[in-house]
């Protein structure tokens, strides 16, 4: 599957990724389809089944990035949302990668290092199935409200630096 390029400069790029056949998996990708019919200015959703190198060129011109993925084990109810930096040790794959390596990607083709952060939605279903538990629906609802926290201190930021 080929990765979805973003034709518009975008403040903020939210990437959900999962796959959408192994229940809970799917939560990055209900966040970001969420996020994208929302139409927010300046905001544009990516959901992808995995971290690919394409998606470098369609967050290197970013603001702000925000990774919308599933976590195993999590507390129930309790998303995580944590600040990431590029990884120079954690190697990069056509077939799977980490958000941090897919940041190095980025800085290594296009001199480029958006702010990042990733949300790890609790997720405890991991079978065959396209229906999230409601401990992943719970976390699909707070990783929206945090994405839209991160959209607003970012879109607002020019303005507070003018001060």
């Amino acid at each position: 599957m080929r990765a979805a390029l973003i034709r518009e400069h975008a403040e903020v790029v939210v990437v959900g990724y999962g796959n959408p056949l192994r229940s809970d998996d799917a939560v990055g990708l209900c966040v970001a389809a969420e996020v994208a019919r929302r139409h927010r200015p300046g905001v544009v959703a990516l959901a992808v089944p995995q971290l690919v190198p394409e998606l470098s060129a369609s967050i290197a011109t970013a603001r702000l990035v925000v990774f919308v993925d599933a976590r195993r084990g999590a507390v129930e109810g309790a998303i995580a949302v944590d600040r990431i930096e590029p990884s120079e040790t954690d190697p990069f794959s056509a077939h799977a990668s980490s958000p941090r390596a897919l940041l190095s990607m980025t800085r290594a083709l296009f001199d480029a290092t958006p702010e990042a952060w990733l949300i790890s939605v609790p997720a405890v279903n991991f079978k065959f199935g396209d229906q999230l538990s409601p401990t992943a629906r719970r976390g699909v609802d707070a990783a929206l409200v945090a994405v839209e926290t991160l959209a607003d201190v970012a879109t607002r930021a020019p303005a507070l630096t003018g001060l």
